[in-house]
């Protein structure tokens, strides 16, 4: 499994990104939003599978400078 930071995934990975995190980029914190929905990615990183695939367990990203 690889760590991957949200402005390195390519169109394939993004695509999966956004259909498992329908809820992406609504809140923070109380009365915090991101900006954009490309900010939120760009902040975060993503476990995906060796084949390509989004991973499922963990299900949940990391802050981005948790990816190596």
């Amino acid at each position: 499994m690889k760590c991957i930071r949200g402005d390195n995934l390519n169109e394939s990975q993004l695509e999966q990104v956004k259909a498992a995190f329908v809820f992406r980029f609504t809140a923070i914190g109380k009365d915090k939003y991101y900006p954009t929905e490309s900010a939120w990615i760009k902040l975060h990183a993503f476990y995906f599978k060796k084949n390509g695939q989004l991973a499922s367990k963990p299900n949940h990203c990391v802050p981005h400078y948790m990816a190596k």
